[in-house]
Parts: structure tokens; C-alpha cells; sequence
């Protein structure tokens, strides 16, 4: 078998560093709505601090300025993703979150209130996103230490990394020899499943996790 010209643990730690290093600068901070219920109930919410997706039973979900009132601060259809930071349980068991908005621009048969940072939306009208950390709770049993397996194949022209096997691409960048001595270290678990895919999760110092993998002698 061909030498390999590049070490995977060397290179695949280059690639996590460029595509994910812009978000450590936010990786200790924590968003919290900016509305006049959470400001005086903070005590009283959970933090969530993850995706979800709109996804009302009448095709939209209606976005209220407090849990339980009746002023609505916009409808918004189903499909869209959006921050949950924070949850508030109401006395009647209903589960509230506050949906970050800074930014939305709403559809012409979408309707938000003009200056709308925030709301509060009932859970039971969202889908919850499927991310990576589900993917490494579900099937952590699976996984075994790194032992070299990949280091033999030859990478084309770049890696893609992935949020979680099968999931969405993360990034991918052509990175050079000198850029890879200077990275960091990673530490790398294999998973393979069916099909003969093989799977590696790397682990950075600065900012998370991602995957690659190989199916065949070289990696796309």
C-alpha cells in the first residue's frame, strides 16, 4: 500500500481548527432573552440551549411576548429553525420556550411585531433538531479507540467533516503541510457501520467535535 503522504490524526485536527476556531469566541457565553418575563422570572426558566424547528399542528406556530397571555408578538410558518435558550413550566403543565429572533426577517404571509428580539413559543410546536451530541449519546456504546486504522489512506484534496455520520456537511478545507505541524493534537474514536463506512470522530481542544470518514483506499 502507497505510503501515506498524511498523517489523518495530524490533518484532520488542521481542518477542525479552521472551520470551527470562529466559534470559540462564543463558547462561554449563553444567550438569554431580552423580554420583560424572563427579565423578572430568570429563576424560574431552565436553560435549553439547543435548535429546534417550527412545527405547529396548523402549518405555523404563534409566537406570545409572555407564556400564557394572550398577546402574540407574531406567526411564524413551519419548517424554520430557530435557538431555544431557556424554558418557563407553566401552572398548567405547558411548556414554554424563548425563541432567540434577533435577525428573522418574516415571509411576506409571515407576520412579527417591528423591533421583536424574542418570544415565547409552546415546545409542543417545535421539533427538536437532531445534532451531534444526540448522535454521541445514542451510540457511545458503539465506539472504539483509534488505533490507527485510517493513517495508511491517502487524502485526495480535502476532508469533509460532518456534524454527526449522515448528518450535515460541517466544512471542508485544502489545508498545507506547514499549516498542519503547527496545529493542535486530537484524539480520535472509530465507528464503523453497515455498508463497510467507517467513521471518526475528531475531538478538538478549542471548540467541540466533528467527523470524517473513508469508504474506499483514499478519503473525498
Amino acid at each position: 500500500m502507497r505510503k501515506s503522504r498524511y498523517c489523518l490524526s495530524v490533518l484532520a485536527a488542521a481542518l477542525f481548527t479552521f472551520v470551527f476556531s470562529h466559534l470559540t469566541a462564543f463558547a462561554d457565553a449563553i444567550w438569554e432573552p431580552s423580554n420583560d418575563f424572563y427579565m423578572e422570572n430568570p429563576q424560574d426558566c431552565e436553560y435549553e440551549g439547543r435548535d429546534y424547528q417550527t412545527n405547529g399542528k396548523e402549518g405555523f406556530v404563534v409566537v406570545y411576548e409572555e407564556p400564557g397571555k394572550p398577546e402574540e408578538a407574531g406567526r411564524i410558518k413551519n419548517g424554520k429553525r430557530f435557538y431555544v435558550g431557556f424554558t418557563y413550566r407553566d401552572r398548567g403543565g405547558n411548556v414554554w420556550g424563548a425563541v432567540n429572533l434577533w435577525g428573522y426577517e418574516p415571509e411576506a404571509d409571515e407576520v412579527l411585531e417591528d423591533q421583536v428580539r424574542d418570544g415565547w413559543v409552546l415546545m409542543e410546536n417545535l421539533a427538536r433538531i437532531y445534532v451531534g451530541s444526540d448522535f454521541l449519546e445514542e451510540y457511545e456504546k458503539d465506539f472504539s479507540d483509534y488505533r490507527g486504522e485510517l493513517d495508511a489512506y491517502e487524502i485526495k484534496e480535502q476532508l469533509l467533516f460532518w456534524e454527526y455520520p449522515a448528518g450535515s456537511v460541517a466544512g471542508s478545507k485544502r489545508i498545507s503541510m506547514t499549516g498542519i505541524r503547527r496545529l493542535i493534537s486530537t484524539s480520535i474514536r472509530i465507528r464503523t457501520i453497515s455498508g463497510g463506512l467507517t467513521w471518526g470522530i475528531i475531538t478538538g481542544k478549542r471548540a467541540g467535535s466533528a467527523w470524517t470518514s473513508r469508504k474506499t483506499g483514499s478519503f473525498p
